[in-house]
């Protein structure tokens, strides 16, 4: 089969200029769409599949403002994504958000979930090397770790009001925590949100206690997962969130909110969560209090449970997508 992937940095001009004819393909595929940026294009004369990782923006509109070009160009995206053969989403939950905000018929809708890298499954076997690379994130100790992004929904002002409860409580046994936030976004300057967190940091009296790295390197942040003594994901709503399946995969308890798809990747085994302050605490509070033996055991579930999201399934998936929308049969 032949397929052309469209990427984000291609022009749309660029692309029109190409004739259907010229394009020997079977199908197109969009990776990437943009609410409030003209990304996608389509040719009636090929199919077309677009990946919707979410809507957020519309499910929280004031939260994400669109402007006026932003919202000349959302009239645009959606009126050329009812032209799409297919859509590929990651969640039953962002499934359902397709058909509700974007008004896509759910035939439409395939839900392929995205994978875990082998290098999350691996177990650090050199404690040196681990010891060098807490030392080179200046990480002292027992933390807690949180990976991705600033933007509102991730509510990472939750997540440090919970932390700073956890710090004023001597008698959690965990007020030794630090907190290593990872994340390009963390370190890039003149962005609102993060001049926001600094801010929050410094009212709660948390400077000395929290870790921001910035970009981390895949081998580098499985080992971070792996010597967490939490990873904490206080998300109001997300599509997917990779981070949480990541964590499973390396072994480390999961506190997790119920916002979106996360409640998806659960499975009873993450401290299901509200996405409000006492919730999020409440979930680390609950983690503290395992024992042993149901430590290794939530440990050991969530590793499992991460064995179904791999990179090989969700290409299998997407593969299978791409022969119904070209009308391949398989033998």
């Amino acid at each position: 089969m032949r397929a052309l992937e469209l990427q984000r940095d291609v022009s749309i001009i660029d692309q029109t200029r190409t004739p259907p004819d010229v394009l020997v393909v079977d199908v197109i595929h969009y990776p990437y769409f943009d609410l409030f940026q003209h990304t996608l294009m389509v040719h009636d004369e090929i199919p077309t599949v677009v990946t919707i990782h979410d809507v957020i923006p519309l499910r929280f509109p004031n939260h994400f403002p669109a402007g006026i070009r932003g919202t000349i160009y959302k009239w645009i995206q959606t009126r050329k994504l009812a032209h799409v053969t297919a859509v590929l989403t990651d969640s039953e939950s962002s499934k359902h958000d397709v058909m509700k905000y974007l008004h896509v018929p759910g035939y439409k809708i395939h839900v392929v979930r995205l994978g875990v890298s082998h290098g999350f499954t691996k177990r650090p076997s050199d404690k040196k090397a681990h010891e060098r690379l807490e030392k080179r994130y200046q990480i002292q100790g027992r933390y807690m770790l949180y990976v991705g992004d600033v933007n509102w929904n991730k509510n990472i002002p939750g997540l440090l009001h919970a932390f700073a409860r956890i710090k004023s409580n001597r008698h959690s046994g965990i007020s030794d925590l630090q907190l290593v936030m990872v994340g390009s976004a963390f370190v890039t300057p003149g962005v609102r949100e993060v001049k926001q967190i600094h801010a929050l940091i410094g009212r709660l009296g948390l400077r000395d206690h929290v870790r921001m790295p910035g970009f981390v390197h895949e081998a580098d942040l499985a080992a971070l997962y792996h010597g967490a003594f939490v990873y904490v994901q206080p998300s109001y709503y997300e599509g997917f969130g990779l981070p949480v399946v990541e964590a499973m995969a390396s072994g480390v308890p999961v506190v997790s909110t119920n916002g979106g798809s996360l409640s998806e990747l659960s499975e009873g085994i993450a401290e299901l969560v509200h996405p409000d302050p006492d919730g999020i605490y409440a979930g680390i509070l609950s983690v503290a209090s395992y024992s042993p033996s149901h430590r290794r055991s939530v440990i050991h579930q969530g590793i499992e449970f991460s064995k179904q999201f791999s990179w090989k399934q969700t290409a299998i998936d997407t593969l299978a997508v791409y022969k119904q929308v070209a009308h391949v049969i398989t033998p």
